[in-house]
């Protein structure tokens, strides 16, 4: 069951368990935390839950979905709040920082802003944030924001042009060529994407069925949501079977998803 837009700002639950675990249109579901998978070092709200989290994003994947996952896999109970996208601008003029996601933490008085602050929190309070793995987990999720970042011009030319240079009022037709010649120039065998991938995959080279080892962490919630944009069809110019090139992380990707709590996640 994948979620849908709602006219109301929708408000789903997560429900704590016991555990030792982007793109406008691709859905990210809800649901409730049960069985056990492998984590990191420490146990879920190792570093001392807190009484409640509301999560608040748009109705799809995107930069949000990384702490969702966090949440899943740490069985982390959290108020899912998710933004009607034409409630945003409104909701926007009295934002703090006039960004999503935010993440409201019972007991402070402003909201988290910056994802990559939520996701350590959160990766410390659900135990998969290892001190022994700190070097390793930081170089993976620096990687996959080099990759993120080469990937975003191509992503925002259309809908911001004068970010880029151009004018603001550049025909679609010419943004939407300007997309596929970025992205055919990054997916190109040989490429920058190809050549970041191969360097992901290198963390896989050793047997390790996750990123950091055989235990889950932040770093697997970091990249999982990059691989399933590329594989989701839904960047023009990206082949779907773009992973096929790279078996270790095909095999990462389809290990991923086996696990109890992403399958609920993902209702697969």
């Amino acid at each position: 069951r994948l979620s849908g837009s709602n006219p109301q700002h929708s408000a789903h639950h997560r429900t704590q368990s016991g555990c030792d675990c982007a793109v406008a249109d691709q859905r990210s579901p809800s649901g409730r935390r049960s069985s056990q998978a492998a984590m990191g070092e420490g146990t879920s709200g190792g570093a001392g839950a807190p009484r409640s989290l509301r999560l608040t994003y748009f109705d799809f994947e995107g930069t949000a979905e990384k702490v969702r996952l966090a949440l899943a896999l740490g069985g982390i109970d959290f108020e899912d709040e998710r933004v009607p996208w034409e409630e945003w601008p409104e909701m926007k003029l009295k934002s703090r920082v006039g960004n999503l996601p935010t993440l409201q933490i019972a007991g402070h008085k402003r909201p988290v802003t910056e994802v990559g602050a939520m996701l350590r929190y959160v990766g410390q309070i659900a135990g998969l944030y290892p001190p022994s793995k700190l070097l390793q987990i930081e170089e993976v999720i620096g990687l996959e924001e080099e990759i993120d970042r080469m990937l975003s011009p191509s992503n925002r030319i259309v809908s911001k042009p004068e970010h880029f240079g151009y004018p603001a009022d550049l025909p679609a037709d010419l943004r939407w060529k300007i997309q596929r010649a970025l992205r055919n120039r990054l997916t190109a065998e040989g490429g920058d994407l190809q050549r970041m991938l191969s360097c992901l995959e290198s963390y896989l080279e050793d047997g390790s069925p996750f990123m950091c080892g055989d235990r889950i962490t932040i770093a697997d919630c970091q990249v999982i949501p990059l691989l399933r944009q590329l594989k989701s069809g839904t960047l023009d110019g990206v082949p779907v079977g773009l992973l096929d090139r790279f078996p270790r992380l095909k095999r990462y990707y389809s290990r991923f998803h086996e696990l109890p709590e992403v399958k609920e996640h993902y209702d697969l």
